[in-house]
């Protein structure tokens, strides 16, 4: 009985840590969709890592193709960072974030 109570105790204790520091972030990310054109997607994830996880799985509205999904994902930023690769941020000049078919804006 001692055990399973300090059990839950910890347990909560680890929870309520996990949670205080996480917080959820929007990263922009430039992918490659599975039609072979590039695209911008907004995800909102805990680390740069979990961004690029999570970029794989969005599904683009395109407005060639239709909708397509994700084949590789270039690059992930916070919102207020600039990319790193130039066709990003030429993509990125020509696509207004409000604009970005998955934003959650």
């Amino acid at each position: 009985m001692k055990n399973t109570i300090l059990t839950r105790v910890w347990f909560i204790f680890l929870l309520m840590v996990s949670t205080s520091s996480a917080y959820a972030v929007e990263y922009k990310c430039y992918v490659t969709g599975s039609d072979s054109l590039h695209y911008l997607v907004v995800v909102d994830v805990e680390s740069s890592g979990m961004a690029i996880l999570a970029a794989r799985h969005v599904k683009v509205n395109s407005p060639v193709t239709g909708k397509v999904g994700v084949q590789g994902v270039q690059e992930c930023t916070t919102l207020d960072k600039r990319f790193r690769h130039a066709s990003a941020r030429k993509l990125e000049e020509k696509t207004p974030i409000d604009t970005i078919t998955n934003s959650r804006k």
